[in-house]
This record gives structure tokens, C-alpha cells and sequence, in this order.
């Protein structure tokens, strides 16, 4: 089970529509949940940016939250290098695995 996924929602918008969202398309791809992650802290970094110059104290508030996210989509959506890519061992196992007596006793 994932812990997340993305989600891509179409919001229908006219006079009187009220038929709410549908729901196109899901993923739990760790490489596009990587990408949106780094988007979306590149997003809140441009923000910060923005703000420093014209208010300091928002902008103080906006890099807190900046922290947050990355705090939050690091534990959620893990660096790549995080997660092990094992290989086969060349002699590390025997072929047939019937003839190893469970018990070294044996």
C-alpha cells in the first residue's frame, strides 16, 4: 500500500455547474511523486523569494512552511538513493534450495 499518490482531478467550471470534480487519472509512481514533490518545493522557494522583498516577517512565515514541506514529502516521498536496489550474489545461494537442510543440526 502507498503511502501517496497523485491525483489528476478536472474541476468542471460554468454558469450553475454543480457537478464537482472527476477524477481522470491517479498514480503512486515514485518517480513522478518525486518530480511533484520537487515541484512543488521549487514552488514555495519562488514564494519565499517573492516575499522577502516585499515583506520579511511573511516571507519568515512562508520559509517555515517551506521547512514543513520538505520535512513532511522527505518522509512521505523517499530519495531514491534511500532505497536499496538489490542484486544476485554470484555463489551466494545454492540453485536448489530442497537439498539445504533447514536445521544445521540435521
Amino acid at each position: 500500500m502507498a503511502l501517496i499518490e497523485a491525483v489528476l482531478t478536472y474541476y468542471p467550471k460554468g454558469i450553475g455547474d454543480q457537478s464537482g470534480q472527476v477524477i481522470i487519472g491517479r498514480t503512486e509512481d515514485d518517480n513522478i511523486l518525486r518530480i511533484l514533490s520537487d515541484h512543488i518545493i521549487s514552488q514555495a522557494k519562488e514564494e519565499v523569494k517573492m516575499w522577502s522583498s516585499i515583506d520579511p516577517g511573511v516571507a519568515a512565515m512562508c520559509q517555515a512552511d517551506v521547512q514543513k514541506l520538505i520535512s513532511i514529502l522527505s518522509f512521505l516521498v523517499p530519495d531514491e538513493e534511500l532505497q536499496p536496489e538489490l542484486k544476485s550474489i554470484k555463489g551466494g545461494k545454492n540453485e536448489d534450495e530442497s537439498k539445504v537442510p533447514l536445521d544445521r543440526n540435521e
